[in-house]
């Protein structure tokens, strides 16, 4: 396991360490009945289902959030019906508007996006000033401010938190007189997020939806069913525009160079209007062919993806009563993903490289 503790000034651990925070997971696993690899499923599934594809309804959505077991739950049923709304759903408490919902006309959901909206930069820090850091050329003074954290049955903890022109500085190596700061391409927009979250519950169709989603800076997959049968998908968020050569799994110089030239246009998000298939999967894989994805080491992307399960079973199946999409939860949660993905391509390859040569002449064999 990787040990990535976060520590304060003073060196003291903020948070746990990776075995640390293994150890109970594990722990939990354990109390719950779960053991071995697999452990409880994490992030979140979707399907939706639109025109030619469903028996006894318009559109189908099936959306599954993994959040994982809390007690107290902090997801809660709510209905909210006055004021202009008209919506009954599912959300974590305390959100202005509905994760995953409906409205009479319209419904919606979600899942992780893990898309890359996020760069590391090392700032070049000054012998001679403390607190600067060089810019452009220029020798530019960081933001400062105090934060304090009250600690249950101890001591108030009290640090200081910097920032440069790219963001939040994460860590200081004094050695080499550099501080990683943290850019996050959703920086300052997180109220005009929540705020198209709750906003996009009065939509009555495509457009009035996507406009909320073109507002949301977030990396989330936002999903689309109306009452007509029509479906869609916007794989939301804001996303930085690179400098030429910029490898953003790695952090690049702050001194001005690989500054972002902006954000991308919300045009070129990911996104799909009844597709001709007639459905939308998703298992928290790439939006599309080549897409970047996050630099968190647990949420790469590859050629093999648990989201094929969900569209082998669709494929196979020309429509669906809510029942039989309702039970694909089943099918796809208790399915041996490793047994289809990694037995069956060893044996293609060697059926292929020994299967098919021709049989050997008598005199061949030995």
């Amino acid at each position: 396991m990787l040990d990535r503790p976060a520590k304060g000034d003073d060196g003291g651990l903020l948070a746990l360490t990776s075995a640390q925070n293994r150890e109970t997971i594990m722990a939990q696993f354990a109390h719950g009945g779960a053991n071995g690899l697999a452990g409880y499923p994490t992030t979140s599934n979707m399907w939706v289902l639109g025109k030619g594809k469903t028996q006894d309804a318009k559109a189908i959505m099936v959306n599954g959030p993994q959040f994982g077991w809390y007690a107290p739950a902090y997801t809660y049923g709510i209905g909210l019906h006055g004021a202009g709304y008209d919506v009954t759903g599912n959300t974590p408490f305390a959100y202005p508007g509905l994760v995953f919902g409906h409205n009479g006309m319209i419904s919606w959901g979600s899942t992780a996006g893990f898309g890359d909206d996020v760069d590391i930069f090392a700032e070049q820090l000054s012998a001679d000033k403390p607190g600067y850091y060089l810019h452009n050329g220029e020798w530019v003074s960081m933001l400062s401010r105090e934060e304090t954290i009250a600690v249950k049955d101890g001591q108030p903890e009290t640090f200081t938190v910097y920032r440069t022109v790219h963001g939040n500085v994460i860590k200081t190596d004094t050695a080499t007189q550099t501080a990683y700061a943290k850019a996050r391409a959703w920086d300052g927009k997180e109220v005009a997020s929540l705020l198209a979250w709750t906003h996009q519950m009065k939509a009555k169709n495509w457009q009035e939806w996507t406009r909320q989603a073109a507002k949301q800076a977030l990396t989330i997959n936002w999903y689309y069913a109306d009452i007509d049968g029509n479906i869609g998908y916007v794989h939301g968020g804001a996303y930085p525009q690179r400098q030429p050569g910029h490898d953003p799994r790695l952090p690049v110089p702050g001194t001005g160079k690989w500054d972002w030239q902006g954000l991308l246009p919300f045009d070129l998000n990911p996104k799909v209007y009844n597709p001709k298939s007639g459905y939308i999967a998703n298992w928290n894989n790439s939006p599309q062919q080549g897409y970047p994805a996050s630099d968190l080491f647990a949420f790469l992307w590859g050629g093999a993806d648990r989201v094929t399960e969900i569209a082998r079973l669709i494929d196979k199946q020309p429509t669906f009563t809510y029942e039989q999409a309702w039970d694909l939860i089943r099918q796809t949660s208790r399915q041996d993903l490793t047994r289809r993905l990694f037995l069956a391509r060893p044996a293609k390859r060697y059926c292929a490289a020994v299967c098919q040569r021709p049989a050997p002449a008598a005199g061949e064999i030995a």
